[in-house]
């Protein structure tokens, strides 16, 4: 399926991966091509990682290599060091937990217990590239008559360490309500999907408010809603439109480049979009929440050479393989279904700090797919 794009630029659907922890949020992409779903519900959530066919062509298969389950996961971000961030709420442990590509924890930081400026309601998560520097958003967190600090852009040090905080809750300039998506750009600007505003607003790297765009509406230049963004090398700005149901592209001061996407559940079409992020190569993978799966588009220009654009390719049930024949071994009818037969996947319950038991669970029963009760 083509996605037209208006207003100058034509972006087609590749490919498409199902998630199994369900209504992914976020989703991150490393060097090698694998690609990283956070996943969050309100029974749980966590983290899947899914690996391209042998030969790396996107769109020729996509198999599940393992998943974690260390709570809703909002924000995903790679450090300069390799790590991957997630911004994790689970019961007790709300804070940024790192990971190495295999899916081990390598440490957790910026929880309640033992950090100068805890991260009660973690959304997104952005690293500056060049300086180390980790960007979290959080949202207001309602604990019986008090809200703790949220609506507030938090930087760190690369090794957690608390540097400034700024925000608060409004409609202003350098005010937030929910913010959930951020990015860096190559610069070194902020931007934030200040979601309940419907706008983008640009901060420079130590928090001084330089500009926004958007406002409410249903219109292509409009925005209702976004929670994801995304910058690339040039500075254009991609944008997942979660109410109008749309994918955009802005330059950096905030002019309409393209847009596409329709409220559905068909190849190309998107219900609820949230994360959204870009591989090297310049294509754009978008955590399709209502429609549990991570999709992935590109200029038509750029779309992978001997693929069909539109065309929806077939994971085999044996990791890594790709198939172009249907479920019943038919060709020329290619559909993409997730592997239903997988080996047992890595969890990370052991590690998680201890959490109180629940009453009436069964000692040590741990879902091996489902996520963590929160």
């Amino acid at each position: 399926m083509n996605a037209a794009a208006q207003p100058g630029e034509t972006y087609v659907y590749l490919s498409e991966m199902k998630t199994r922890l369900g209504c992914p949020k976020a989703v991150a992409v490393d060097a090698t091509g694998a690609v990283y779903a956070g996943c969050c519900l309100n029974t749980g959530g966590g983290i899947e990682k899914f690996i391209p066919a042998p030969d790396g062509a996107v769109g020729n298969g996509w198999a599940a290599a393992w998943a974690l389950e260390p709570g809703r996961v909002s924000g995903l971000a790679w450090a300069p060091s390799g790590a991957l961030c997630a911004t994790v709420r689970a019961r007790q442990v709300c804070g940024v937990h790192e990971y190495a590509p295999d899916g081990s924890l390598l440490r957790q930081w910026g929880h309640e217990n033992g950090s100068a400026a805890p991260l009660y309601n973690p959304l997104g998560i952005a690293v500056n590239a060049s300086s180390g520097a980790v960007y979290v958003l959080q949202a207001n967190l309602w604990t019986g008559p008090r809200v703790l600090d949220g609506n507030r852009l938090s930087r760190f040090r690369a090794d957690g360490t608390f540097e400034a905080r700024w925000g608060a809750n409004g409609d202003g300039p350098g005010q937030f309500n929910l913010p959930i998506g951020i990015a860096v750009s190559r610069s070194g600007e902020v931007f934030v999907a200040d979601t309940y505003n419907s706008r983008v607003q640009v901060f420079s790297p130590d928090g001084v408010f330089l500009r926004q765009w958007g406002t409410l509406g249903a219109g292509d230049a409009q925005l209702h809603c976004p929670q994801g963004i995304a910058v690339d090398d040039a500075g254009a700005v991609f944008i997942a439109d979660t109410q109008n149901n749309r994918l955009k592209k802005f330059s950096p001061d905030g002019r309409l480049l393209a847009a596409w996407g329709r409220r559905g559940t068909a190849p190309g079409d998107v219900w609820l979009p949230c994360g959204i992020a870009l591989d090297r190569a310049g294509r754009i993978y978008v955590a399709d929440s209502m429609n549990e799966r991570i999709q992935v588009f590109a200029r038509a220009a750029d779309a992978p050479a001997g693929q069909p654009p539109g065309a929806v390719s077939v994971c085999s049930e044996q990791l890594g393989r790709p198939d172009q024949s249907d479920s019943s071994g038919a060709s020329g009818a290619p559909v993409c279904f997730y592997p239903p037969n997988l080996p047992d996947a890595p969890h990370l319950a052991d590690a998680l700090p201890p959490k109180p038991a629940d009453p009436g669970a069964e000692a040590g029963a741990v879902s091996r797919w489902g996520a963590e009760s929160l």
